[in-house]
Order: structure tokens, then C-alpha cells, then sequence
């Protein structure tokens, strides 16, 4: 007989929990159900973009000096508006 990942078994939990019919079985509201969803959401793309980050710098290393110059333009930009 084959083991079972465990943390396959962690991804069938989650995934179960975080649909509303068991949300709403739990006794949450629709407010708190779509406050989850939409945390979760963010927490995904989150993710999503990081990846994305990691990738392109590995497989381009010059980008960094793009994405450094785009985190100095930003925080120029923040302290010209926070000044005025």
C-alpha cells in the first residue's frame, strides 16, 4: 500500500474550507467569507508576482539595476508629495 503525501491532504483541507458553502456552514458572514476570498486572492497574486520577480532576475540578471531604479523613482515620487 502506497503513503499518502501529507501535504496533499493539507491542500484538499484548505481547499474544502475555503469554499463558502463550509465557510457558511462554520457560521460566518458573507462579509467575513468575502474578506477571506479576497485575502486569499491577494495572497495568491502576491505570490504570483514574487515568483515572476525571482525568474526574470535569475534568468536576466541586468534587470535588477531596472528594478532598482523603478523602487528609487517611487520613493523620489513619495517624498516630492509628501513634502507638498
Amino acid at each position: 500500500m502506497e503513503e499518502a503525501d501529507p501535504s496533499l491532504g493539507t491542500i484538499r483541507f484548505i481547499v474544502s474550507f475555503s469554499s463558502e458553502q463550509e465557510i457558511a456552514k462554520a457560521g460566518l458572514s458573507r462579509q467575513l467569507i468575502r474578506l477571506q476570498n479576497g485575502s486569499l486572492g491577494a495572497l495568491m497574486i502576491w505570490m504570483i508576482f514574487i515568483s515572476a520577480g525571482v525568474a526574470l532576475i535569475q534568468r536576466f540578471r541586468w534587470i535588477i539595476y531596472i528594478f532598482g531604479a523603478f523602487l528609487i523613482r517611487l520613493r523620489l515620487c513619495r517624498a516630492v508629495i509628501s513634502v507638498v
